[in-house]
């Protein structure tokens, strides 16, 4: 990544456009396609062609980017990421590969109710802002607007039923998104993917089995991508461990 300037846009290993920092190890990651590799294969197995995809806590637009090639120009994506040291290279994102038309960029952040003024810690490595309390390192804090997913989903006229997946990675405040998504949850078979990180639920003050529970009383079971053989598959999901990405399947 040494002769990668963070001026310039690169053709990524999937063809998009794309600037990153070539310092920060995640967006390295991003520029060769090896960035969370099992968010990207559920969604490679889950994202339907004509439908709605969401993707709450969009960072750079990398996975944003292959919803959008995923659904379709029959289909939608709605991105969110309240970090405005981030929004404005997804949107860039989306506007240098002509996906404006299939990505609605939302520069605001989801939660289990509206605010105004939400304080969001930013922290130094950008992808780790997170709603005060879920103590990870900051250096200041964003007064960001948030809404809940039922709000959005009312107020975009988007049918539940039309939705594919919904995509979850907010530092420690999942269960908060979801909580404030009960009446979509109840109206869509979505695949629902999830970075729970036990650690962060509990650092935020929510009991880490809380989350499956509460997607289970919906009527979802977790089922965790596990690699066998050199392939990835899924088996049913257990106990919360540390860094585990978590899919919901009606």
């Amino acid at each position: 990544m040494r002769y990668v300037s963070p001026a310039k846009l690169y053709r990524d290993a999937a063809g998009f456009l794309f600037r990153i920092d070539p310092q920060d190890p995640f967006q390295a990651a991003m520029m060769l396609g090896l960035f969370d590799r099992p968010t990207a294969w559920m969604m490679r197995r889950h994202t339907r062609p004509g439908t709605v995809a969401i993707d709450i806590g969009a960072h750079l637009g990398y996975f944003s980017l292959r919803l959008a090639r995923l659904v379709g120009p029959a289909g939608a994506v709605h991105a969110f990421e309240p970090d405005p040291r981030l929004s404005w290279r997804l949107r860039e994102h989306v506007q240098a590969n002509a996906l404006d038309a299939t990505v609605t960029v939302n520069e605001i952040g989801l939660l289990d109710r509206p605010a105004e003024h939400q304080s969001l810690a930013l922290s130094p490595q950008l992808g780790w802002a997170h709603v005060v309390g879920a103590k990870r390192p900051s250096t200041e804090t964003f007064a960001a607007r948030m809404t809940t997913l039922d709000d959005y989903v009312k107020q975009a006229d988007i049918d539940p039923a039309t939705i594919s997946v919904i995509k979850i990675d907010v530092e420690g405040a999942e269960l908060a998104v979801l909580t404030g998504a009960q009446e979509t949850l109840a109206a869509t078979s979505a695949a629902v993917l999830v970075e729970h990180v036990a650690d962060r639920a509990t650092a935020a003050g929510r009991d880490a089995d809380e989350l499956p529970a509460f997607l289970h009383e919906l009527g979802f079971t977790a089922y965790v991508p596990m690699r066998k053989r050199a392939r990835l598959v899924l088996t049913p999901g257990t106990k919360p461990t540390l860094g585990m990405d978590l899919l919901f399947l009606r």
